[in-house]
């Protein structure tokens, strides 16, 4: 392989720094997780738009989670069977209520953080909110008493 020639992983890498194809990725990987249940899948899937964000570094400081907190969730065997049965369990009860998972982007409000958007996905536009409330503490606070 000459330099000019990315291999597979490089170019995906390149293609998910930029926020809304990261977005269009997990989403389409999220529709084949519900189709086929490879959390697998998922698990790399998100590894790999951590890398193309910035690493686990940058996301641990837009944060404030300890960096080895989001490296055990990704990397340790423990940790991915527990997500592949809680992601399994959860998407037997979504369906089972008539929903699903889904993947969709963050309006600038909903973060608990002000800039993360714009730091992990630059240039990603909000979608419209019409129609929608937005997402405070105190609306899913509200949500939740309702249980």
């Amino acid at each position: 392989m000459n330099d000019s020639t990315l291999d597979w992983h490089e170019y995906r890498v390149k293609r998910l720094a930029d926020g809304e194809e990261a977005i269009s990725f997990l989403h389409a990987v999220m529709e084949e997780y519900e189709r086929f249940g490879n959390t697998a899948a998922v698990m790399s899937a998100i590894e790999t738009v951590v890398e193309a964000q910035g690493g686990i570094s940058a996301l641990a400081k837009q944060t404030g989670v300890a960096p080895e907190t989001f490296l055990n969730v990704l990397f340790s065997d423990e940790a991915r069977e527990h997500c592949e049965k809680c992601l399994g369990t959860l998407q037997t009860l979504l369906n089972t209520l008539g929903c699903r998972l889904s993947i969709e982007p963050l309006v600038q409000e909903h973060l608990r953080l002000g800039t993360a958007t714009e730091a992990a996905a630059p240039g990603l536009k909000a979608p419209a909110a019409e129609g929608r409330h937005p997402m405070t503490t105190e609306t899913v606070a509200a949500e939740n008493s309702r249980f």
